[in-house]
């Protein structure tokens, strides 16, 4: 007989939306996922008591040492480059980051009952999450941890978009508006495609 797993849903206090896969499963993990950035620790209380109550009802005290842990700090989250063996981190210093996934996720806005289409959330827009934890064990590379399953991503605001993208490209533009009286440049195949 197995052992019932504590579940319990926790709210997320508000986080910068890094990366997301919502309009189908990421590639890597089959799923559908996010990835949230908090500004501090602040707030994340509740969410941590939750795994660690998941993991209590899973392992009770024979917690595994190594439990893989989806809310990583800054000094936790960096990666080596394997061109350049090179030490890189994406995310901003001091910050916290946590990774969800599910099968598809509710997508609500400001006000909680809307649903939203993926296409509203990009990287760099404010959100909350409804996630609860769930404790797995796998013989694989990733053994024994916790993941957190999102139920519900809420909407909460515009942020500055990350990457460049839009906003990069809206200040190229209105830096070189178009000059109206400019003649126009007679351009052959070959100038454009001689490199």
């Amino acid at each position: 007989m197995s052992k019932k797993i504590e579940q319990r849903n926790i709210l997320t206090p508000e986080f910068t939306l890094q990366f997301a896969d919502l309009e189908e499963p990421s590639k890597l993990s089959g799923k559908y996922r996010v990835v949230a950035v908090f500004d501090s620790a602040e707030g994340l209380a509740d969410l941590k008591a939750a795994m660690k109550a998941a993991a209590v009802s899973k392992w009770g005290d024979k917690i595994p040492k190594k439990l893989h842990n989806p809310v990583r700090t800054y000094e936790d989250s960096f990666v080596t480059d394997e061109e350049t063996g090179e030490q890189k981190n994406w995310y901003p210093e001091g910050s916290i980051n946590a990774a969800f996934s599910t099968s598809r996720p509710y997508l609500v806005g400001s006000d909680g009952t809307r649903a939203l289409t993926p296409d509203k959330f990009y990287p760099g827009c404010k959100c909350r999450a409804v996630v609860h934890p769930w404790p797995y064990d796998s013989k694989g590379v990733n053994g024994a941890g916790i993941s957190l399953t999102l139920d519900l991503l809420q909407f909460v605001s515009d942020g500055e978009r990350l990457g460049g993208g839009t906003s990069a490209a809206k200040a190229l533009i209105a830096a070189n508006p178009i000059k109206k009286e400019s003649a126009a440049v007679e351009v052959s195949e070959a100038d454009v495609f001689d490199f």
